[in-house]
């Protein structure tokens, strides 16, 4: 049985439409959102309902999983020379801890496929979304960064 793949995509440094044919090139046919608050100050092309509206109008879904993101009091919290180390062992703690294998299956196998989980960060070793890809992997799941 080959393992199912799934993407991910930081829009940090993209605008809408680079995003957008990214996305298209990759074959995405849902961009599940995993950001806490879908809220972009500085980009209000990413903001929920405007890129809702744009991936629609490409034939792209979009789901926003407020629960796979991490709140502002804790990624806004003071950590030590730049790291993430703390809001990523919250994440580890309260998000993932949480999560059966069956559950993490289902957030990519929820939607039509491919999934493309996206956040805010480019690199997606500064994000959230890598501790969430390498779950994924671990029940299975073959992750490819867009």
């Amino acid at each position: 049985m080959s393992s199912a793949v799934f993407y991910t995509i930081g829009y940090q440094g993209r605008t809408i439409e680079e995003f957008i044919a990214e996305l298209k090139a990759a074959g995405v046919k849902t961009l599940v959102d995993i950001r806490y608050n879908p809220v972009s100050r500085f980009k209000p092309g990413f903001s929920k309902r405007n890129l809702q509206n744009a991936l629609q109008c490409e034939g792209i879904g979009y789901i926003h999983r407020r629960d796979l993101g991490i709140p502002s009091a804790v990624r806004n919290q003071p950590i030590p020379s730049g790291s993430l180390s703390g809001a990523r062992g919250w994440y580890a703690e309260n998000v993932l801890a949480h999560l059966a294998p069956k559950e993490l299956r289902a957030i990519v196998a929820s939607y039509s496929q491919p999934v493309a989980l996206m956040c805010m960060e480019a690199n997606a070793a500064d994000c959230h979304r890598r501790i969430l890809s390498r779950a994924l992997e671990e029940v299975g799941l073959t992750c490819k960064e867009i």
